[in-house]
């Protein structure tokens, strides 16, 4: 029977960054990091474990670590399962548990109070229009998408695979950026406000990384449905306006070190 380490043999590991799972996206599987960070190894032993076990998840297929984004959430029962799993193991879960409906120990920030932050509405604002834009894009997403990139649509036209990028890009980073600003602003009264290091620092640079990629994503999108160009532009110009709140109200956010990402490039 295979054992599943715990997080302290797999943290005494010297190949690993400290902390880097910290400050990062958890989009472990495009992170030139991953074999060094203790969070992604914690999760492989977790799928290596179970799927030896033959434990899945109470009847759901365990998500398989090839899977793509829109193949995981098609799965969407088992998803969740493996999402609420994974993010017990780190702060994720004291994150995003209020925007689930779930309850969570006393010492988390009341999710109200934390509304109450002119950049929490703004952040939700944006998140709000790129949901409105999923939901009404249906066309668009029958007429150059298959189930894959590669896959064919409707049309027997090949999926167009900067869209289908796109898509995923945006998909993954809106309910970062709503975290990430939500985690900064809880954090934010009760720490040196001229602290470069600071928690919310990191927290909001992680979301202006994730705005930085959601406006690519967005100008792919523009580039190849033209068509779509009055929606996106008003993601685009609330994105922006976004990023130069942020900014203006953490002006050393952009200089915070992340663990293995900044580092050596100060």
């Amino acid at each position: 029977m295979k054992e599943k380490k715990n997080k302290m043999e797999i943290a005494s590991d010297q190949v690993l960054i400290p902390g880097i799972d910290n400050y990062c996206n958890r989009w472990c599987e495009r992170c030139l990091f991953a074999s060094r960070c203790a969070n992604y190894r914690l999760r492989k032993e977790v799928i290596d474990y179970t799927a030896t076990e033959k434990d899945d998840f109470s009847g759901g297929a365990l998500p398989g670590p090839n899977l793509t984004l829109f193949e995981l959430i098609n799965q969407e029962e088992s998803f969740w399962q493996f999402m609420d799993l994974m993010m017990k193991e780190d702060d994720s879960y004291m994150e995003i548990s209020k925007l689930k409906g779930c309850e969570c120990p006393d010492d988390v920030v009341d999710f109200e109070d934390v509304m109450d932050h002119e950049l929490c509405r703004k952040a939700v604002y944006c998140y709000d229009l790129m949901i409105d834009w999923s939901i009404r894009s249906g066309k668009y997403q029958c007429a150059f998408l298959g189930g894959n990139s590669g896959d064919e649509n409707d049309n027997g036209l090949e999926a167009d695979p900067i869209i289908v990028n796109a898509l995923e890009v945006i998909e993954w980073n809106k309910s970062l950026l709503l975290s990430k600003v939500f985690r900064a602003m809880s954090a934010e009264d009760s720490e040196h406000l001229y602290a470069v290091e600071r928690d919310a620092n990191g927290s909001m640079k992680v979301a202006m990384l994730a705005i930085d990629d959601l406006f690519d994503a967005w100008c792919d999108l523009l580039l190849e449905i033209p068509e779509a160009e009055n929606e996106i532009f008003d993601i685009l110009h609330y994105l922006s306006l976004l990023k130069e709140e942020i900014n203006a109200k953490f002006p050393l956010a952009s200089c915070f070190v992340r663990p293995g990402f900044d580092e050596g490039m100060e």
